[in-house]
């Protein structure tokens, strides 16, 4: 296992081995249970310094440009040479050497969203642990697609993927899977028709070729020139109506990738109304999986066919205010699964004596149905809307930081003490660089088990 330094430990070294399992990882200088002699001693360039206790762990300080702290279950205090991409020979630890390559595909991610907004680019904030799933060092997007789907594989889908994986080598290798694949295509992708490449098109145009594999490759005139790869449809163009009623030709590709994509499109409208802190797509599994045949991807809908094998097991689901409704609350009790969560003001089928209340500090007003939904307004720094079909109107006592006793909702201690990982999440994406931070779009769900 390959961490950072927020997850690396002695503490966590400590109790991997007996489960069979080494950890590498970077370390932060205020870890308990390091070596003093390690941490204070001063390090020119190139010097390292390291102790190895009974139970094999290893902790290392190496100078480099600046002084790393290293952790390694797996590896001594070993140097080994190392060629630069300028052809430099140095040494360098086997433990930063180790690192380096199970975490390319991260740092890889990190350049790729440099070309781009930060709203683009995530780590997911509670698996930001980097898993040496790939033995072999020829991580091309082609690989990490076969590796990450192939439970996914001879199931009859079709994946759309966007012009970063898409390629005529992962479109040679799918149909022997079952699987299709719709996307993007960039033009310095290997193994393109050059007269599809080549051919200047006016608005409307479009060229295509088809190998004997039935992989289609197509080149169409919008507002501007755009690649497309199928290995499910050919070159037939179909009507499709704007929202301004404006009737045009359309290939069928292009047709059937913005149907499946509507999600992601969808998330990246909602981010944009807020922090870039809350939006991601996260980077090995920009991947949109054809999963909704519906047309109909309300956040209702998106819910429960996300979590449909979780329900029947007694869960009780803490959700945001995008995902929250009564439509949705009065959907899971049949399926013994409680729904906690924030309200928008605009949702369908609120009582209006609570939505139209003004409250003081302190008060509340309820409404609960004959399905035992219960729907609350609670006024503290500003007024709080609450769903919950797991507790009623009770208030309860709750103690702050500063020793304070208020009476708060029993559902909002309930909604804050699932949410808290969420909050911490916030918290120390705070002390770096927005690029590091996520929640992933289509699962900020948070599943009280």
């Amino acid at each position: 296992m390959y961490t950072d330094n927020w997850y690396t430990s002695v503490d966590l070294a400590d109790k991997l081995p007996d489960s069979e399992t080494h950890l590498v990882g970077m370390l932060r200088k205020n870890r308990k249970r390091l070596p003093q002699e390690v941490t204070e001693t001063k390090l020119k360039l190139g010097e390292y310094i390291s102790r190895e206790n009974q139970r094999g762990i290893t902790v290392m300080k190496w100078r480099d440009k600046r002084e790393v702290l290293l952790l390694s279950t797996k590896h001594s205090n070993i140097l080994k040479e190392s060629t630069s991409k300028r052809g430099l020979v140095t040494k360098k630890p086997k433990i930063i050497l180790s690192y380096n390559q199970a975490k390319s595909a991260v740092d890889l991610s990190d350049q790729m969203s440099a070309y781009s907004t930060p709203l683009r680019k995530t780590v997911k904030w509670y698996r930001k642990l980097a898993w040496k799933s790939f033995e072999s060092k020829n991580n091309t997007p082609t690989n990490i697609v076969l590796n990450l789907c192939s439970n996914l594989f001879n199931k009859g889908h079709t994946m759309y993927t966007d012009n970063w994986y898409t390629s005529v080598d992962l479109a040679d290798k799918l149909p022997d899977s079952e699987t299709h694949l719709v996307g993007m295509l960039r033009k310095n992708r290997k193994r393109l028709p050059k007269e599809v490449t080549e051919t200047k098109l006016k608005l409307g145009e479009y060229i295509s070729r088809e190998n004997q594999r039935g992989i289609t490759v197509m080149k169409w005139r919008d507002k501007r020139e755009v690649l497309l790869l199928s290995t499910k449809h050919s070159n037939i163009l179909k009507e499709s109506t704007s929202k301004r009623g404006l009737v045009t030709k359309k290939p069928k590709i292009i047709l059937s990738y913005n149907q499946a994509k509507s999600a992601v499109d969808l998330s990246d409208q909602m981010s944009a109304y807020s922090t870039p802190l809350r939006k991601t797509v996260k980077w090995y599994r920009k991947l949109a999986w054809k999963s909704f045949e519906s047309k109909n991807n309300t956040p209702t809908n998106i819910v429960l066919n996300l979590c449909s094998n979780l329900f029947n097991k007694g869960h009780t689901m803490y959700t945001d205010n995008w995902y929250t409704s009564v439509d949705l609350a009065d959907k899971l009790p049949d399926s013994e699964t409680h729904l906690v969560g924030m309200l928008r003001k605009n949702r369908k089928r609120w009582p209006k004596e609570v939505t139209e209340t003004k409250l003081k500090l302190g008060e509340y007003i309820s409404r609960e149905n004959q399905r035992g939904i219960t729907v609350m307004k609670w006024r503290d720094k500003r007024e709080v809307l609450l769903l919950s079909t797991k507790h009623s109107n009770i208030l309860k006592e709750s103690t702050s930081k500063r020793g304070l006793v208020t009476k708060k909702p029993k559902i909002i201690l309930s909604y804050n003490q699932a949410k808290s990982a969420v909050d911490l999440s916030d918290q120390m994406s705070a002390y770096s660089t927005p690029l590091r931070k996520t929640v992933k779009w289509y699962r900020k769900l948070a599943y009280k088990p």
